[in-house]
């Protein structure tokens, strides 16, 4: 064989080898899938779901704690055995009670009795004075009246708030007996401090009312 004839050999071996690899490079190509990448777009942030309020055993939801003063339920009981009169005051309020000495044979009016509850904050103190021989009731009702007051009942009896030192204080006179002797009580609500932040409020004359609407005489 010349050198012209392997030659030509070797140009169509290698022109074979080309086509076959060219075609299954294309195979190749059509077989197999591009793995996709993974998407570069952020992940959403979940959105927190609401936090639901606990509720009792019965399903209802817990009330809001109510104030000692407004929870009458809450309220303690003073009694008074020798004056025979009780009444009610707010739980956690310190009661102090004195008998002042007095002169059994004087007929002017004299304190037998001087009771002082005072509030936790120690910024109100309701007082009771229980006052033998003495004559203001009606003229203190009377006086009340003409300034426009209205009148309630205190145990049964009429009686008027009286307003002549507000901001400060206020007070109720109650009779013991409608008809005899001129013995009873003196109530007044007081603002122990004269800083204006604590000075009484129509709010406070509410809760003195309340206060007043427990009292009554025992027998």
């Amino acid at each position: 064989m010349n050198q012209k004839g392997f030659i030509n050999i070797i140009l169509v071996v290698i022109i074979v080898a080309l086509v076959g690899a060219g075609a299954y490079f294309v195979s190749t190509r059509q077989t197999i899938s591009p793995t996709p990448m993974p998407s570069s777009s952020p992940t959403p942030t979940p959105t927190p779901t609401p936090t639901q309020p606990s509720t009792t055993d019965t399903g209802l939801k817990p009330s809001t704690p109510v104030p000692p003063q407004a929870n009458k339920s809450a309220w303690k009981t003073y009694r008074n055995n020798k004056y025979l009169f009780q009444l009610s005051y707010p739980y956690g309020w310190k009661v102090k009670e004195e008998y002042p000495e007095i002169d059994k044979q004087s007929k002017e009016a004299e304190t037998v009795l001087s009771l002082e509850i005072l509030s936790v904050d120690k910024q109100r103190v309701f007082a009771l004075l229980y006052h033998v021989n003495e004559n203001r009731w009606y003229t203190s009702i009377d006086k009340a009246k003409l300034s426009g007051e209205k009148t309630f009942y205190v145990s049964g009896f009429e009686t008027v708030i009286e307003r002549d030192f507000m901001p400060l204080a206020v007070k109720v006179m109650v009779k013991r007996e409608k008809e005899g002797s001129d013995d009873g009580l003196e109530f007044l609500f007081i603002s122990s401090t004269s800083t204006p932040s604590f000075l009484l409020n129509e709010d406070d004359i509410k809760f003195f009312k309340e206060i007043l609407s427990t009292f009554k005489f025992i027998k």
